[in-house]
């Protein structure tokens, strides 16, 4: 409040987060029993709401029989497919007035089905009470320098931009140092430029653009002084990205795990590399192969009920993330525990003996062999393996010959091996970028 130096006087919408986040002091350390029941209270008044005002519950429930006192895990899961044939069916017709303004969601659709779904005020204040908690769970140092590189989805980061504080929520609570921001689509080599002149503390960026400034780093030498960590988002990290990055850098990773439709799945434990799922937002399951709830140590694909968006309601969906179940973290966290983000199911290589699993990369076995600045692996039938590269020059005949040796060998598998070579480098429009994907149905 001006004119209010001490104490500090916070605004509405700073109190409420802060009365949030008091709340979520506390139920993170709950027992699974009393998170489980919270949860249960607030699913029922989820069912019961969308039975009644969404068309695409009400016709699909109504064709099975559900009710709202069927048992949950009988109630059927939805598909990306589905919410997106479904379509304004999928709005529902008179949300509750006191979650405040309406806005619509829409997904990248780099797993093929983008999503259009409506939003509230309250999903917003949840996303920004979450924010919160991670920064605080990390007990950052708001005073510091923040540099964010991000695909520029809005025209807002085409230049380099910088701002005199770290932005909603942060900045309503806190008196914050500056936040520079710049357009994640250019070359590796501008961008290490660019955050080694702006000497953040922070960085938050993809794991791709990362990588790729990490091996710029490496090359040339140049390195960003006073970083003190870097998160990332939106795309899988893996271990070797991690000790990539300490052996770089310095600097560790803290990884957010998040959707655009769902906000924030989990978030990074403060004393494991464990993620904790933000159960005070989301009901999740993770199930195996016959629908069973899978125990620790298992991996399983990921379905969640979003708690608190009666707009567009997200009832058992099937995310299409596969995760390893953790069992109680040892920071004493109730909150429900996973120990790896595996990818999505089109990420998992189908081995010709009908095996399907994660592939892991040693890059290091055939980064020198050839000029790469960039490779992908496309597996386009069981046997027939595209790797698409962005060449520093021209491949000879024998470079070309002993990558497909040592792919086969890291691959563990007779491939036939087909090079695509691009100009530019590879990611989706939204910037996103992966290493492996399986583009067949077995």
């Amino acid at each position: 409040m001006p004119g209010i130096i001490w104490p500090a006087l916070p605004d509405r919408t700073a109190s409420q987060i802060l009365a949030a986040i008091q709340q979520l002091n506390h139920s993170q350390w709950i027992g699974n029993s009393e998170l489980r029941q919270l949860q249960h209270d607030n699913l029922r008044l989820l069912l019961q709401h969308a039975i009644d005002t969404v068309p695409f519950y009400k016709r699909l429930y109504s064709d099975v029989g559900v009710t709202e006192k069927t048992p949950w895990e009988q109630l059927p899961i939805i598909s990306r497919l589905q919410i997106q044939d479904a379509g304004k069916a999928m709005f529902s017709l008179s949300p509750p007035k006191s979650h405040g303004s309406i806005n619509t969601v829409e997904t990248s659709g780099t797993s093929g089905a983008p999503l259009r779904l409506l939003s509230s005020s309250v999903t917003k204040f949840m996303w920004m009470a979450f924010t919160l908690r991670e920064h605080l769970w990390r007990q950052r140092d708001f005073s510091k320098k923040l540099a964010v590189i991000r695909p520029d989805e809005e025209d807002a980061y085409q230049q380099h931009v910088e701002h005199h504080n770290w932005g909603f929520p942060v900045s309503l609570i806190y008196q914050t140092g500056s936040m520079a921001y710049t357009d994640s689509m250019q070359p590796a080599d501008i961008l290490l430029k660019w955050l080694c002149k702006q000497k953040p503390a922070y960085l938050l960026t993809m794991p791709t653009v990362l990588r790729e400034m990490l091996y710029q780093s490496e090359r040339t030498g140049l390195r960003p002084k006073g970083l003190m960590e870097v998160r990332t988002l939106g795309e899988i990290v893996n271990q070797e990205l991690r000790d990539f990055c300490f052996q770089v850098w310095k600097v560790p990773i803290v990884d957010i795990f998040s959707s655009r439709e769902l906000g924030y799945i989990a978030l990074q434990c403060p004393k494991t590399d464990n993620y904790h799922i933000q159960a005070e937002s989301l009901f999740t399951e993770v199930l195996n192969e016959q629908g069973q709830v899978c125990q620790a140590g298992e991996t399983g694909r990921l379905v969640v009920t979003a708690l608190h968006n009666f707009a567009s309601p997200l009832i058992r969906y099937e995310t299409m993330d596969y995760v390893e179940v953790a069992g109680q973290c040892e920071c004493g966290r109730g909150l429900p525990t996973i120990s790896k983000i595996l990818g999505r199911e089109r990420n998992f290589l189908v081995h010709p003996d009908g095996r399907k699993y994660l592939p892991t990369f040693q890059t290091e076995k055939w980064m020198g062999l050839a000029p790469i600045k960039q490779i992908q692996f496309v597996q386009k039938s069981v046997l027939l393996l595209e790797v698409r590269i962005l060449p520093a020059r021209q491949f000879t005949e024998s470079e070309e010959q002993n990558l497909k040796t040592v792919l086969c060998e890291v691959f563990d598998a007779p491939f036939d091996i087909v090079f695509n070579y691009v100009d530019e480098p590879l990611r989706h429009s939204n910037g996103k970028f992966e290493d492996f994907r399986c583009d067949f149905k077995p």
